[in-house]
Parts: C-alpha cells; structure tokens; sequence
C-alpha cells in the first residue's frame, strides 16, 4: 500500500504553515507516539502504538485502534472503523484529515494542534509589554512594510533589474570609498587608520541584493554557480525540479534499473526529496539509516525480485558478507558472488599457486640470489594506490623477480626468459641456443655435436650441413629447456600448465584472474584503518593455499563496528560503505520514462522541496561514491 503521510508543522502565533511529505509503502501504517511509527503524533496522550491501518478487501482501507482508548473518526469514538476521502481522525490533539490523491492508495494529513494549557505560558510572558491597539496596529504595518521592502521587493529588483540599477549602485559605492589624500590634515587621517585599519572606510553594504531569499549555506559541490540561484530554481517561488538537477547530473544512475524493479517509491520521489540544499557545506546527502532501511529491512514487501538479503541496522541486522568471486573457465571469465559463511564455495580459483605461510615466515626466506634470508611482509607486494582505497596490481618484475628469477641456464643465470606469453619464452630459448650453436664453444651440454662445442676463429660462419647439424640442436634443446621450465622447474611453481599439443610440445598457461574488488557492491577505505595491523584482519601467516580468501567476515568488522544507535562502539551508517545511485546501464538523464516522471513530478502537486531538509548529509560517493 503506497500511502503520501503530509505532516503540517506550524510556527508562531501566525500559524504560518510548513508541509512535509514522506512516502511509505507498507502493508500496514502505524499511528502514534513511538518514533518507529510511519505517523508519528508527539503527543502524551498517544500510545506508543495507537492505531494501525491496513487494506482490507474490495480495496478498502480500515483502520484499528490498538489502544483500549480508543480513537475518535468523525468525533465518533470507535475501536475500528473503514476510512473514506474526507474522513477525519482525531488521537488527542493530533488530527489526521484522509485525502485522495492519484498515484497513491492512501494520502494522510498530519496535524498536531497545541492546547490552551501549552499556549498559556507563552502569554502571560508577554503580558507586560502594554501597548494600546492603535500603537500595534501601526507598528505592526511598518514591521510588514519594511519586511516587504527587505525582503521581496528589493531581492525582486536586484533579480530583474539588475542591468539597469548596477551603474547607478556602482557610483555610490564609488563614493563610499574614501582616499587617504582625501582626508583633511594628518590627525583626520590618522583617526580614519586607527578605525578601519587602511586609508579607506569599510566596504559599502550591498544595496540590492537577494542574500534575503537564501535559506542557508549551499552544498560546497555547489559553491561554484552559488551567485546565480537560477541555476537551480529556475521558475521564482517554484521548488527545485527533477529536471534542473539533471541537467547536469544526467549521467547519474538512478538506484536500481527501472527495467528490472519498477517501483513506484522510487519513480515518485524527487531529487529534492533526499537532496535538499543549504543545509550547509556537507548537507546535502542523507546519512539517516530509515532512508534504506524503510525498503531493505523488508525487500519482499516492498515488491523487489532480488537476491539481495534484508539489512537494517549494522550491529544487529546485516546479513554476511557475499564477495564477487572471479575465475577463469572454459576460456571465459566468471563472476559469481558467494556468501562468506559458504565454506566449500568460498574458494578462489585465480589459477595461481601462492602460499602465504611461506613468504611471510618468521625465518625469512632462503634464496640464491641473497646472502641472507628475506624477511617479506604485506606491504611488499600490496602497494596502496593513490588515495588508499585500494592496492596496485601485483607486477611479477616489482615484486617477484628479486627471489624468482627466470634463469634457464646454471652456468649463466642472469639470462632469463621473459615473464610473458608461452611464445615469447619459446622465441628467448630459441635465440639464445641459435646463437651460441652458430658461435660455437659452447660446453654447457656434453651431448651437444661437436660442431656447436668447437670455437671458431673470428669471422668464421658456419656453412652447409654443420650449419643444419648446429641449429637442428638448437631446436632440440630450446624444446627440451622448455618442457624443463614450464612444466618441472619455474612456470609450473606458480602457475597452472596445461600441455596442448605433444609433438612438439607446446603449452598453454591457464590465465591468472586475482580480484581487485571483492565487494563489489560496497566501499572500503584501507586509508582509515592505518591503525590497524593487516593481520587483525586477514590471517594470511597462516594461509598455506592460495585458494583460501583472506577476507574478514562480518563479526571483525562488528568488533569496532555498530549500528547508528550502538553506545560503545564507532557508529557507522547505510551510506559509510554503500552508495545509493548504483545502477550500472542506466542513466537518469537518457531515459524517456525518466523524463515522463521528472515532468509529471514538477508540477504543481509535487511534493514540497522541504523533505528531509534537516538532515545531515550518503559515496561515493558515490562517492560513492567512488567507487
């Protein structure tokens, strides 16, 4: 049931009204005192749940009281009633006006009327100020005239006629300013410096100026068009629409893709609605959980096909962690994302072998290439990116080569093989063992023919069949060094071999896939957890496969974790790790749909632009995004 709650705020003792929207879709509305109500009454004489309505059948909606008190529709006290357009419903000094709107199964207007006993305290404080009628009669119209002229006709002047009053306002400010040569005798000068600090009086007050009609400080996003409101209210006393925020935001992704959940939440809330401005620097995103949790607590009943679990609060109610696992089979790379409490199909298949027990060894490691032992630790091959929010590549030339060099020769180990395409390699070994046959002295192999191990005199060339005799072994041996380094002695150490053809051998090296991005559908900063150890996390001394993922689980991040409301742990929110507008092939500003809806919710029964206004600021941001 799609219900629009309008709850109507009124301020001073001129009752000047503010409206407030909100949409629920929920198959039942709670009504009462309890914060976790859909209509809240901050009224003591509510019970925390004092009414519930819900849809019956033939489509109508009831409503049931859930309070031996009862409630009041149509000042007729009852336990349960059904509703109609113009129905009113009254719950101590809270009354709640049914309305029909097209586009929602139930409209609710919301308000809270104060009593006289509330009001009283409020006019005895004023009771000594005594002036006759008259005298506040008239005070009462210079305050309204000066509020008009302030405020409405001079913004109005400066907005519409600027062209024509700014040369008149330029030379007054021109004469404000005042030289020092300008001044009388030296004491006048003197006196003017000890004022304002220079030659020259303080800077002239605006005279036009629409300063008057901003509500606060701008988004500092928005600090670069701030001098010209147009820019986003570009109709006077018109809220922001749907389609000035997309004029520049149109390659923004909606939340989901409207082919695949059709919601109408989501096609009927304006931007505003979750984007209100000046609200100061980091307003403008809300970082309120009840704005994603009013949908993911429940995602069944808000009508979305997905396989994504129910979350509302991260300390109490998050489902574990499912990372995007990436492989390489059947020569096609596979994503698929597994749970993290799913132990046999948690694995990664990256096709490498890589243990990390070894290299991070208390011992070091032993190799041929350094006297002592290596002693490794994470941060030699998990180099931070710029920003820190992820690592670089793993490169086998930075981070591998110093212990793992690719020598094929004993007698001459700084010739290797490249670290590359089995064909590269292949064209190495082929060079090499071509060249030292056709210059002979070659004794590295005593079964080599005596033609490749006898030296020549300079500028002797092998010709005829000593020529064939010398580059046929050639070709032997860089086959027989090859079959040795793929499959016995320096490929075979990291990497999976497959032989594909026999005769002569060729092989494929099954490609690596390490993934970048395990949690593909969240953000991760290792920048903040500088204070951490990297093993207070991830156990890789004690990995002895590379099979293993090496990724916490949901209680140790819950060990410094909690939801928004947790006492003594640090609170983090929906939107510290997840971004809102995700969507991945859709875009708000290239959709016929989108701007269907942007032109139907700007009119005149949109929602009111005020929505959410007092909220903090999600990534990401998008940033994140960013992500």
């Amino acid at each position: 049931m799609l219900c629009l709650i309008t709850t109507v705020l009124r301020h001073g003792k001129s009752g000047a009204a503010v409206y407030r929207d909100r949409l629920v879709n929920a198959e039942t509305i709670g009504i009462g005192r309890g914060v976790e109500q859909a209509v809240f009454l901050p009224d003591v004489r509510a019970a925390l749940q004092h009414a519930l309505i819900r849809r019956v059948s033939g489509g109508r909606v009831q409503i049931d009281s859930q309070s031996p008190a009862g409630i009041r529709v149509n000042e007729q006290l009852v336990q349960s009633a059904l509703l109609r357009p113009g129905d009113l419903i009254r719950i101590g000094n809270s009354i709640i006006q049914v309305a029909e709107r097209e586009g929602f199964d139930l409209v609710l207007e919301v308000e809270t009327k104060r009593s006289p006993r509330d009001i009283e305290p409020h006019i005895q404080a004023r009771a000594p100020l005594q002036l006759g009628k008259n005298r506040v009669r008239t005070l009462s119209w210079l305050l309204f005239s000066l509020i008009l002229l302030l405020f409405l006709l001079i913004p109005s002047a400066y907005r519409y006629f600027y062209d024509e009053l700014q040369p008149w306002v330029a030379a007054v400010e021109a004469l404000w300013v005042v030289d020092k040569g300008d001044v009388g005798d030296a004491g006048e000068v003197e006196a003017v410096d000890a004022e304002v600090g220079s030659g020259e009086l303080p800077q002239m007050p605006l005279l036009l100026s629409d300063r008057f009609w901003d509500s606060g400080t701008l988004a500092s996003v928005h600090h670069f068009f701030r001098q010209d409101c147009s820019t986003c209210h570009t109709q006077p006393f018109v809220p922001t629409t749907d389609a000035a925020c997309i004029s520049c935001h149109d390659k923004t992704h909606p939340h989901t893709d409207p082919d695949f959940n059709d919601l109408d939440k989501l096609k009927n809330t304006r931007c505003t609605a979750c984007h209100a401005d000046h609200n100061g620097k980091k307003g403008l995103i809300i970082r309120d959980d009840k704005l994603c949790s009013e949908c993911h607590k429940d995602l069944q009943a808000q009508g979305v096909d997905t396989d994504l679990d129910d979350a509302e609060d991260f300390g109490t109610h998050h489902p574990p962690f499912r990372p995007t696992l990436i492989s390489h089979q059947d020569g096609k790379d596979v994503e698929e994302r597994v749970s993290i409490e799913d132990t046999l199909a948690f694995r990664e298949q990256s096709n490498l072998e890589f243990p990390h027990d070894v290299h991070l060894s208390r011992k070091g490691l032993s190799t041929f290439y350094h006297e002592d032992n290596v002693r490794l630790w994470c941060d030699n091959c998990h180099e931070a990116e710029p920003g820190g929010n992820g690592f670089l590549p793993i490169n086998f030339e930075r981070h591998c080569q110093d212990c793992h060099r690719l020598s094929f020769e004993p007698m001459e180990i700084d010739r290797v093989v490249p670290h590359g395409k089995v064909g590269e390699v292949m064209h190495t070994l082929q060079d090499y063992y071509s060249t030292h046959a056709l210059a002979g002295d070659y004794h590295n192999d005593p079964t080599a023919p005596q033609v490749v191990q006898m030296g020549r005199f300079p500028g002797e060339r092998l010709e005829g069949e000593e020529r064939m005799v010398a580059l046929n072994w050639a070709q032997q041996k860089a086959e027989e060094v090859a079959q040795e380094v793929f499959e016995f002695t320096l490929c075979i150490e990291c990497h999976r071999i497959n032989q594909v053809q026999e005769d002569p051998p060729r092989w494929d090296i099954v490609p690596v896939r390490i993934n970048a991005n395990w949690l593909r559908k969240a953000r991760f900063s290792h920048q903040k957890h500088l204070t951490m150890n990297c093993v207070s996390c991830h156990l890789a001394p004690e990995s002895n496969n590379s099979s293993e993922i090496l990724l916490p689980d949901l209680s140790i991040c819950q060990n410094c974790h909690g939801g928004v409301n947790a006492p003594d742990k640090l609170q983090s929110t929906c939107v510290d790790c997840h971004g809102f507008h995700v969507a991945k092939e859709f875009t708000m500003g290239k959709d016929a749909e989108m701007d269907t809806v942007s032109t139907a919710m700007d009119s005149s029964d949109s929602l009111p632009a005020e929505e959410h206004a007092d909220a903090d600021e999600p990534i990401n941001s998008t940033t994140l995004p960013d992500e």
